[in-house]
């Protein structure tokens, strides 16, 4: 997920945050990749899903 469409996502219109929201975003994407495995790189790809998980977490590692 880029992050311009994460920052859609939690509604967030400012480039203060960024750096922050990049870290947190690798995170999440990183913590499900290695509990779900890459065996199948093609499952990550146009999974809506995937891209929800991606978000709720990244979104929880902001609070």
């Amino acid at each position: 997920m880029d992050l311009e469409s994460f920052k859609r996502a939690i509604a967030i219109d400012t480039n203060v945050f960024d750096d922050t929201l990049n870290i947190c975003l690798d995170a999440a994407e990183l913590k499900i990749k290695n509990s779900i495995g890459t065996k199948y790189d093609s499952f990550y790809q146009d999974n809506r899903l995937y891209d929800l998980a991606v978000i709720q977490l990244a979104e929880r590692f902001l609070k």
